[in-house]
């Protein structure tokens, strides 16, 4: 048996040995990375990376036919987060290639995992699905032409590690860096606020409205009346909880879970107002 038959056959039965009984998801972060990238292929390791992933971050597995990606938060509150993995490691060319982008599935961030074969180190990235419109995707299969009666086309994009893409997508992540612990402590909080923030949003929005109310406030311009709500909202989660998300998701999840509240408030509020200041 010749050299490389030798190395072949000894990879074989290490990969065997590791992969059957699943002894690579004992190993450090670090030492498995470096493990997927040496023995695994490219649709191999996409797998196990995201079973190791959602192991260790908690979360539920999707099931494919709901298209709605790949991991949900396993929350008691309704705010679940759907997110998809997208799995890549540096090529000898220095990009990272990010691949079957479907947007046209029903999930809410992608979670980024970008890894350097050299240190075995990743980086961390979760994104909201719509940041991807704003990046020139390019299809999988086929031209554009030959795509042009398929509204599921997947999609495809290609970085370097020090690009302005690469700087876009950290200006958008919604973990605080790019660390696991900054992801877990992510999906953890985001959990435990959400649960929280349900509890006591009623009572949010009653003590703005009074606020309001209280100052002489009268206003026609519902956006105007969301804002204010929004700005007691924000300051009285900040005494209550102290670590919140961004201000503008905590807006974005406020309108998309309670607009019908709010704007149901606001009406009463005019009506009251103009009845008992008929001369404002």
């Amino acid at each position: 048996m010749g050299k490389f038959q030798k190395q072949a056959a000894k990879k074989y039965k290490y990969k065997q040995s590791m992969v059957k009984r699943d002894l690579y998801l004992e190993l450090s972060d670090s030492e498995f990375y470096g493990f997927s990238y040496a023995h695994l292929t490219p649709s191999g390791y996409g797998s196990k990376i995201e079973k190791r992933l959602m192991t260790k971050l908690g979360v539920g597995k999707v099931n494919r036919n709901d298209i709605k990606g790949d991991f949900v938060t396993k929350s008691k509150s309704k705010n679940k987060l759907y997110g998809e993995i997208k799995t890549t490691y540096l090529d000898v060319d220095g990009f990272y290639h990010v691949t079957h982008i479907r947007q046209w599935h029903e999930f809410d961030v992608y979670l980024l995992c970008f890894i350097n074969p050299t240190t075995c180190k990743a980086e961390y990235i979760m994104v909201k699905k719509d940041v991807f419109n704003q990046l020139p995707l390019t299809n999988m299969n086929l031209t554009s032409n030959d795509n042009q009666e398929n509204n599921h086309v997947e999609k495809r994009f290609s970085l370097t590690e020090n690009s302005d893409y690469m700087k876009f997508f950290k200006s958008e992540n919604l973990l605080k860096s790019t660390s696991f612990k900054d992801l877990s402590n992510y999906i953890d909080q985001r959990d435990y606020f959400y649960g929280k923030l349900e509890l006591k949003i009623n009572d949010y929005i009653m003590d703005a409205i009074i606020n309001l109310y209280n100052i002489s406030c009268k206003t026609k311009n519902y956006n105007y009346f969301f804002k204010k709500v929004c700005d007691h909202i924000w300051d009285s989660i900040n005494k209550d909880f102290g670590d919140q998300p961004k201000r503008r998701l905590l807006n974005k999840f406020v309108k998309n879970t309670f607009n019908d509240v709010i704007l149901n408030y606001y009406m009463r509020y005019n009506l009251l107002f103009d009845d008992e200041n008929p001369e404002l």
